[in-house]
This record gives structure tokens, sequence and C-alpha cells, in this order.
């Protein structure tokens, strides 16, 4: 199953609103490792603002019970002015390595 890499923008004069909104969002939209595992996260701050960058691994068969999640949580951040959002969908290796018939090295 790919993985999904959720990226949200948001100037930083908005870092307190964001932060208390994904906190409100974490009780909104509690964890379930059911659907997805998180693997990293993270921020990234440059001239244009802050990046928060999420990457979770998706159990078998549950992509669009996934996506469908990250949808409603990235909507609800997004109240907040400036708050911009994407969703990518990323292989793992290996599926990557599967695409041009080969195994991952060990």
């Amino acid at each position: 199953m790919p993985n999904i890499m959720v990226t949200i923008w948001f100037p930083p004069t908005k870092g307190i609103d964001v932060a208390k909104k994904a906190i409100e969002s974490r009780k909104k939209f509690p964890a379930d490792e059911s659907i997805a595992i998180q693997l990293a996260q993270g921020l990234i701050g440059d001239r244009q603002g802050i990046k928060s960058i999420t990457i979770s691994e998706v159990k078998e068969g549950k992509l669009e019970e996934a996506l469908t999640r990250a949808g409603e949580i990235l909507r609800f951040i997004a109240e907040i002015e400036g708050v911009t959002y994407k969703i990518d969908l990323m292989t793992t290796p290996e599926e990557a390595y599967a695409s041009v018939g080969m195994k991952p090295p060990e």
C-alpha cells in the first residue's frame, strides 16, 4: 500500500492558531491505527512561511478511508485564513523496486 504525505503551509503569524487547531483536531479525529500509522512528522520554515509534513503508512485495503480521513482533518485545519494543503501518494521502497521487476536491497 502507498504512503500518504500531507503537506500544510501557513504564514508564521498563524503558528499559534495552527498549533491550537492541530491539538483540537487530535481530539476531534483521534488516531486510528487500523487505517494508517504515522511514520514521520516535521516542520520546515522558510521565507514563504511554515510547512508541516506528515507521512503515514496506509493499512492494506484502507486507502480510500485514509484519504477521506486526511481530507476531513485538513479541511478542519484549513478553516484558518492563510492555510493551504496538499495530499500526495507515495510508493513504498518495496513497491518502487517491484515496479521495475526488482527486490529492494537488504
